[in-house]
């Protein structure tokens, strides 16, 4: 890893740089999301999961194949478990408000 890159293609291939990255843009995109009209947070959540997974694959292989899809489907309920759970672990263990 470069200096300076936080998040590359290859950190967003892993389950951590995922779940990293699918936490990161809920955080930032509850309050507006809510202000223009209500979802559930755990939809949020799954539906940015799906983004993350779906456009890398997008972009490392330029094409989204239906046995890719598939896995993307089934990953994304996992990366989306494992976000909602780093933000409860802070929230509740961190005292985080």
């Amino acid at each position: 890893m470069e200096q300076g890159d936080w998040i590359t293609m290859a950190s967003l291939g892993t389950f951590g740089g995922a779940v990293f990255a699918v936490t990161l843009i809920c955080q930032f995109l509850k309050d507006a999301v809510d202000r223009a009209v209500k979802v559930p947070t755990r939809l949020l959540v799954l539906v940015a999961a799906w983004v993350v997974l779906l456009g890398r694959r997008y972009v490392m292989e330029g094409t989204l194949a239906p046995d890719g899809l598939f896995l993307d489907f089934l990953n994304g309920f996992l990366v989306a478990l494992a976000a909602m759970g780093a933000h409860s672990f802070a929230r509740d263990h961190l005292r985080w408000k």
